[in-house]
C-alpha cells in the first residue's frame, strides 16, 4: 500500500493507483498528491461505495471526468 499522507506525493515509477472504497476523507496532502499525480497524466481506478463518490467526483471533475451512480453486480 502506499501512503501518501507521509510521502506528499505519488513517486515517479508509480504509473496506476487503485483506490478501493476509501473510509475516511482525504488529507490536503493526499488530495494534492492525487490530483498531481493524475495531472501528469497517471492512470486511476477509484472503487466508491454507491453514493459516496462525492469526494471522488470534485477530485476528478476538473480533468474533465463525469463520475455516475453505476453498480457492477458480480
Amino acid at each position: 500500500p502506499l501512503t501518501l499522507g507521509s510521502s506528499g506525493a505519488v513517486p515517479e515509477e508509480i504509473t496506476t493507483l487503485i483506490v478501493a472504497s476509501p473510509k475516511k476523507p482525504y488529507l490536503a496532502e493526499e488530495r494534492r498528491a492525487l490530483q498531481q499525480f493524475l495531472e501528469r497524466g497517471g492512470d486511476a481506478v477509484f472503487l466508491v461505495e454507491p453514493k459516496e463518490s462525492g469526494e471522488v467526483a470534485e477530485l476528478v471533475r476538473p480533468l474533465g471526468i463525469e463520475v455516475r451512480a453505476d453498480i457492477i453486480l458480480d
